[in-house]
Order: C-alpha cells, then sequence, then structure tokens
C-alpha cells in the first residue's frame, strides 16, 4: 500500500502568499486525482492544526502539533 500526504492549515503570519488560498475543496481534487490514476490500493492522509470537514470519505486527517503552523511543522509528521 502506497501512503500520500499533504498538508492544509490556515494561512497565517508564516504562509507564503502562494498557499494562502489553499481549502478543503483543493485537498479533495487531488485525492480524486490519486484515486483516479493510481492502480495501486493507497492511504491518503492530509496533515492540519484543526478537524476539516471533507466531501470525500477517503480522506484521513492527523493533527499537526505546531501553535502556528508552518511549512516547518511538517517535520513532525510520521
Amino acid at each position: 500500500m502506497i501512503n500520500v500526504a499533504c498538508a492544509l492549515w490556515d494561512a497565517n503570519r508564516l504562509s507564503k502568499q502562494f498557499s494562502c488560498h489553499y481549502t478543503e475543496a483543493d485537498v479533495c481534487a487531488l485525492y480524486r486525482g490519486f484515486k483516479k490514476h493510481l492502480s495501486v490500493p493507497f492511504r491518503f492522509i492530509c496533515w492540519s492544526e484543526k478537524e476539516r470537514d471533507y466531501a470525500e470519505p477517503g480522506i484521513g486527517q492527523r493533527k499537526l502539533d505546531a501553535e502556528t503552523p508552518s511549512y516547518g511543522a511538517l517535520t513532525q509528521c510520521y
């Protein structure tokens, strides 16, 4: 089984300008792309600072521990 991971958090002072517009819909679109094009089983996980409501039930969630999430906080992911 393949593990696919992404991250989504609400924009904060540490966020880069290009990443401030992403939403749960973007995570769902990414998931659907993997679902459509992968021919092997996979697990899709999204790391976030809070519980989110995704339209796709196949998206798993993990909580980022950082109070103010940033790209550096992704090093905690396991």
